[in-house]
């Protein structure tokens, strides 16, 4: 038997996509969640019922819209305002609420959750229990897993990785291959790049260092003090100018 229909009589035009609201054919409870949607309430919008599983106890809530070839899968829950397009796939345990926005090829999978404004794209990957939230945005082939999150204005994109228990907060910015993972903090503008890994908090004073003296593998050792101070301040100037165009 199928748990949900489509309300044929209840659509709206979305991104030039039909979307109907679904409504419960029986109840629908989630043990591991204690999720419970009653027989006749009333759910979100989908273009079809390939964008919602029919088995298992997923759900598309309140104005949530789940269109193009997306899947909302297993016990994965979409709620509020969300969306989830293109290709993208919500399913195991996952919540996404609020205003997030989840489109291209993302995956959200495992106990992840995303809400807030917070929007995962391309081919970014979010799983376990990491969690991404306000206006955060993971992007390219990024991954955040395990209990990790990544919150405030923070950019995680490129084939940078999020891990363990690390937060990336506030405005900072990953990309290229770096890595934050154990119990780092990220915070305000931090910029980390080029293949950076940090482990630890007490590791990002040593890194600050590192980029001023060795962004883009400038060797000061072979010019005079007062050839060192203008390179400095001219990497610090690069670093802004990074902030300034993609923050």
């Amino acid at each position: 038997m199928k748990k949900y229909k489509l309300l044929k009589n209840d659509r709206i035009i979305h991104q030039g996509h039909t979307l109907y609201r679904i409504q419960a054919l029986k109840d629908i409870y989630n043990y591991y969640t204690n999720f419970l949607v009653m027989k006749g309430t009333k759910g979100g919008y989908i273009e079809s019922e390939k964008n919602l599983d029919q088995m298992n106890s997923c759900w598309v809530g309140g104005n949530a819209k789940v269109y193009g070839n997306a899947k909302v899968t297993t016990y994965a829950v979409v709620k509020d305002n969300a969306e989830v397009f293109d290709n993208a796939v919500v399913g195991g345990d996952a919540r996404v609420w609020g205003n997030a926005k989840i489109y291209g090829n993302a995956k959200i999978h495992g106990e992840a959750k995303v809400y807030g404004n917070a929007e995962v794209f391309e081919n970014a990957k979010v799983f376990d229990e990491a969690r991404i939230y306000d206006n955060a945005k993971v992007h390219g082939y990024a991954l955040v897993f395990n209990e990790a999150q990544v919150r405030g204005n923070a950019v995680v994109k490129d084939n940078a990785r999020v891990l363990n228990s690390a937060i990336v907060e506030d405005e900072a910015l990953l990309v290229e291959n770096a890595q934050v993972q154990g119990n780092a903090r990220i915070k305000e503008r931090e910029v980390l790049d080029w293949g950076k890994i940090v482990y630890h908090s007490t590791d990002l004073e040593t890194l600050r260092k590192e980029i001023i003296e060795n962004l883009f593998e400038v060797r000061t050792k072979f010019f005079n003090d007062e050839a060192k101070e203008f390179l400095k301040k001219f990497i610090k100037e690069i670093h802004e100018e990074v902030l300034r165009r993609y923050f």
